[in-house]
């Protein structure tokens, strides 16, 4: 059943849980984080994200929200990282009602101005918004460790921003990263607890491929409520697919299928058994 992401949040930060946020690029992604679902019977949320959106954007969302629709499970769909107001138009016009507002890459109070507008816009349809205070990199390299620390969430920011922008969700920089961790993760928990302790939203960590169970129940337990995976489920349906030779394609979109849907059993089970 397709429903709201602050529906699944919810759930999850009443009973101490986190949710899977998985971005998908096809149809055999869709059908696998789907079915990982209903074997689990845990809630997940279908992720789309930009460079998408200019491709085949209106096909897959389409795709994502009947899929969603059809679930034996609740299942949210969510836009990531729209980073402009015409992108925020956008999946607006698509029928998506969940969207992270990426103001990130901007100066502070530019990316006050710029959440601000997009959360009014996206709540006058009752949407709910994700937002981002920091930046996160895509990588651990060339950064000094006050380059890395400005970059993270600061704490203290966290009451102004929220006041201002009326956001849902917090997308947090703590030492995560998208992409491959170059080096062990180096989580800054006491950061996430003071950003805890500031405000009491739903709290979000992108770049959740390759971190390790430790690092996982840790960030649960002091409040992250969603992980989002990428990496590790695009990286499963590009190696089901390798080197496959003399099979029909209906068999090889099989074994991308079981290949995802199997990494995303595993996510989901992690993040829901703290």
């Amino acid at each position: 059943m397709l429903v709201g992401t602050q529906d699944i949040l919810g759930k999850a930060e009443k009973n101490k849980y986190a949710v899977a946020a998985f971005n998908v690029y096809n149809l055999e992604g869709v059908i696998a984080v789907i079915n990982a679902a209903e074997d689990t019977e845990i809630s997940v949320i279908l992720q789309i994200h930009p460079p998408i959106l200019n491709k085949w954007g209106i096909s897959l969302s389409s795709l994502c929200l009947e899929a969603a629709a059809r679930s034996k499970i609740d299942i949210a769909v969510h836009f990531d990282h729209a980073d402009s107001e015409k992108i925020i138009d956008q999946v607006i016009n698509l029928g998506i009602k969940s969207i992270m507002v990426d103001g990130s890459t901007m100066e502070y109070q530019d990316n006050v101005k710029f959440t601000q507008k997009g959360t009014e816009k996206i709540h006058h349809i009752n949407g709910f918004v994700e937002a981002e205070l920091g930046r996160l990199s895509g990588t651990e390299d060339g950064l000094t460790v006050p380059e890395r620390d400005a970059r993270m969430t600061n704490p203290d920011q966290l009451i102004d921003f929220y006041l201002k922008t009326k956001i849902d969700a917090l997308a947090v920089c703590v030492g995560n990263v998208h992409g491959k961790y170059l080096h062990n993760p180096n989580i800054d928990f006491l950061r996430l607890e003071r950003i805890r302790n500031n405000i009491s939203i739903p709290l979000v960590m992108h770049g959740a491929s390759g971190l390790s169970e430790d690092i996982v129940r840790r960030s649960i337990n002091i409040g992250i409520s969603k992980f989002n995976i990428n990496t590790e489920l695009r990286n499963g349906y590009i190696k089901s697919i390798s080197n496959l030779d003399n099979l029909d394609i209906l068999d090889i979109m099989d074994k991308s299928i079981m290949e995802m849907t199997k990494i995303a059993i595993g996510k989901i089970r992690l993040f829901s058994s703290i």
